[in-house]
């Protein structure tokens, strides 16, 4: 059953062919002694016959959308191609021996070629066949040449008042090739597959009747114009419909390139098209919005006007190694805009490839990542808010105990007076006890610390085992909880403070699987590893094959399958209402990924977790580790020399005056900046060291050593801090002279930190 557009077709076709053969009857009855020989008209039929063919083959093999229409298309397109070369000779001769013997091996080749059609669809698809055209045509041509040649050569096409034979032969057999063509087009028009089928089968069937009818046809009568009109209706028909799809499909590819032209356009995305070397051909307007770069600054430059300082050179190196070698990178990376500003963006660069395969453009796909970066970083504050809620009860506990425990070595002191031996022992008590409090604030501040990702090589057991400290507190004393560290540094490229927030994230979901668990247990452990191929070729982006490994395994109530591709994802949680935001697993998937890592989970449900995180190492030691150069010198007492001791806190002052004393320098003591101001305005020529509190009403320290500095700018300070940074940066050229020590521990610092400062005199050299 034919379908309506094919039906359609059909019936326009066999109507205009009627017409056409009714032409020609008629016109061979009205006037019969017309002969061919004698009307220049028929060499002109052949020639435009043979041009279309040509036409017709041209577009089809040139128009994606025909030949994927048409599986035999390479058969039609080699009878086409045939047909139309012998059909261009045979129009440029005076009728005789050749002139019929072009026009019957025409026929003769067509009707074979397309005959083939029938062939089973794989001999289509050889890859060979595609030079197939070229063959057909090189071959019609050398045929033609040899027959101008040696016409002498060619069997007899006529005797005295007929055709031979062998002209009959080949005209006949090729009208049987297309009239079986005809047949397949037929069938595959009821099909359906392909709508240009109703034409075919009508170009063949008019060529099949053609062929048939030259064997009734006497040398040169008026039949022939009836089947020489036929032809030319078969070849009208096809150049027809083939250009009027042509146009069709070339239309509908101008709108789509158009559509797609202006989604380009509109896209939010900075897209960026630059040829083979990597000069810019075409950038849209988002792209310009982003880097701030008008197009005409940007058409005909290269990239590399984008490119900030805040990768190393090999980054791009391994970049362009990956496009150029055909393979599209994506990743992240800060680039900078026209006002020189650097921005985090993410960008996928794929390879453009030419029919043959070479590389000829690139495109560049940006997003600008700034309020991605601000939204994750918010996030992460919100998880680590969560984490900081959990450690209070945990920090509290401890605090209570380490309090309790400094009231009852006071209460001993007391009573030890006259003891000098117990009441040391005692006072070393506290001491210990006041330093570990130090250190857990020193811990939670690191750890609460809001600051932009700083890698650097650090000491992954280093940054564990303070992690470990921290994280006593969180662990409940009813969990078993086992450290187990390898000796090695096991050096990393890292940001320490997310290190920290990682691992307390993992520790903190292991104490929630762990709760209900009759005996809970947690299992920490730190080595060195070296990925084999076959892991590593599940996680192609880590670049070096030895690996620092830590996890963390407990045996709390698992897993199930459904959720553990899904743990990853933000707000995801299996908790209960108000037990956490679903935050911590992303936070440290993204902290993974961020650091070149690799994280994985084991788990069975009812049966534990165990979280792994996989880091790259690095071959470098971590620089600057060992004791501190103050803490050597702990014990170094002055000459005499006056320090000026500025702090709003009343107790803290009047202390840390006595501990000075004790360490035998002269103090002036001062409340706040402005009064530490003046103090030194009288004592600039006596004063030798200027020791404040950062944060103080009225003068903060750093603005009051700002002031002493343009009266002198070599008097040494120490900055003491509550926090773990500067709120106010240090001004260009003070850093040598400054030392910013915390509250924490302060007295056991302070007599190294003096001493260094001091050792080379107040006035030594200018700056």
């Amino acid at each position: 059953m034919l379908s309506k557009p094919a039906t359609s077709l059909l019936r326009r076709l066999i109507g205009w062919t009627v017409v056409i053969a009714l032409s020609g009857f008629l016109i061979s009855r009205l006037n019969p002694d017309w002969r061919w020989e004698q009307v220049p008209f028929h060499s002109l039929i052949e020639g435009v016959g043979g041009f279309v063919a040509l036409v017709v083959a041209y577009l089809l093999l040139k128009s994606p959308v025909l030949s994927r229409g048409l599986p035999e298309y390479i058969w039609v397109a080699c009878a086409l191609v045939g047909m139309g070369t012998l059909d261009l000779f045979h129009a440029g001769l005076y009728p005789g021996r050749q002139f019929i013997w072009f026009h019957s091996l025409s026929n003769f080749v067509g009707g074979l070629l397309f005959a083939l059609v029938w062939l089973p669809a794989r001999f289509s698809n050889i890859a060979v066949t595609i030079r197939l055209p070229l063959v057909v045509f090189c071959g019609a041509a050398a045929i033609a040449i040899f027959t101008l040649s040696l016409p002498q050569a060619l069997p007899a096409m006529k005797d005295s008042v007929d055709f031979s034979d062998i002209a009959r032969f080949l005209n006949v057999t090729g009208g049987v090739g297309f009239i079986v063509a005809a047949i397949h087009f037929m069938r595959v028009a009821t099909s359906n597959t392909f709508r240009f089928a109703p034409v075919l089968a009508n170009h063949c069937l008019l060529f099949g009747l053609s062929g048939l009818l030259f064997e009734f046809s006497v040398l040169w009568d008026a039949v022939w114009w009836e089947w020489h009109l036929l032809r030319l209706a078969a070849y009208g028909f096809i150049l027809y419909f083939f250009y009027l799809s042509y146009i069709c499909e070339r239309n509908r590819y101008e709108g789509e390139l158009r559509k797609l032209s202006q989604a380009v356009e509109a896209n939010g995305e900075g897209v960026m098209i630059t040829d083979m070397n990597g000069t810019i051909e075409y950038v849209n307007p988002a792209f310009t919005d982003i880097t701030g770069y008008s197009v005409a600054e940007l058409i005909g430059n290269n990239p590399r006007l984008l490119k900030s300082d805040a990768q190393d050179p090999k980054f791009y190196e391994q970049l362009w190694s990956t496009i150029s070698s055909g393979r599209m990178w994506n990743g992240l990376l800060i680039d900078r805009k026209k006002d020189g500003s650097f921005y985090p963006a993410r960008i996928a660069i794929s390879p453009i490839t030419g029919e043959s395969g070479e590389i000829t453009h690139y495109v560049a796909m940006q997003s600008d990542m700034t309020e991605y970066r601000k939204l994750e970083d918010q996030f992460r504050q919100a998880q680590k808010m969560e984490s900081l809620g959990t450690l209070v009860g945990g920090i509290a506990h401890d605090f209570n105990n380490m309090l309790a425990a400094i009231d009852g070595n006071l209460f001993l002191a007391s009573r030890y007076v006259e003891d000098p031996v117990a009441l040391q022992d005692r006072l070393s008590n506290i001491q210990q006890l006041s330093g570990k409090a130090a250190n857990m604030v020193q811990q939670l501040l690191t750890y609460a610390r809001k600051d932009v990702v700083r890698m650097q090589p650090v000491s992954l057991r280093d940054v564990l085992q303070s992690g470990s400290k921290l994280a006593d507190s969180l662990v409940p004393d009813n969990i078993v909880y086992d450290f187990q560290v390898c000796t090695e540094e096991l050096v990393v490229n890292a940001d320490a403070t997310q290190l920290q927030q990682l691992f307390i994230n993992l520790i903190n979901n292991a104490c929630h699987a762990v709760s209900r668990v009759a005996e809970p247990k947690l299992v920490c452990s730190l080595e060195s590893v070296t990925a084999d191929e076959v892991w590593l070729s599940k996680h192609p982006n880590l670049q070096t094959r030895q690996l620092a490994h830590f996890s963390i395994e407990d045996n709390g109530c698992g897993i199930s399958r459904p959720n553990l591709d899904k743990i990853i994802e933000p707000f995801f949680t299996t908790k209960s209402a108000g037990e956490g935001t679903g935050l911590g697993l992303s936070m440290v998937y993204g902290s993974v990924q961020r650091h070149g890592g690799v994280f994985e989970v084991e788990s069975e449900q009812g049966a534990g977790s165990t979280f792994h995180v996989y880091l790259p190492l690095m071959a470098v030691p971590v620089s600057g580790q060992g004791e501190d150069e103050a803490a050597v010198l702990s014990d170094v007492c002055g000459n005499g020399e006056l320090i000026l001791l500025v702090d709003d806190q009343e107790e803290l002052l009047e202390t840390n005056a006595y501990v000075l004393e004790s360490m035998n320098y002269g103090v002036l003591t001062a409340r706040n900046g402005e009064e530490a101001l003046q103090c030194y305005c009288r004592e600039k020529d006596r004063i030798a060291l200027v020791l404040t509190d950062i944060v103080m009403p009225k003068m903060s320290g750093v603005k009051l050593m700002e002031a002493i500095w343009e009266m002198d700018n070599r008097v040494p300070a120490i900055l003491v801090s509550g926090y773990d940074k500067l709120n106010d940066p240090l001004p260009m050229g003070q850093q040598a002279r400054v030392r910013v020590i915390g509250k924490t521990n302060m007295v056991m610092e302070l007599g190294g930190v003096i001493h260094i400062l001091l050792a080379d005199g107040k006035h030594d050299k200018p700056l």
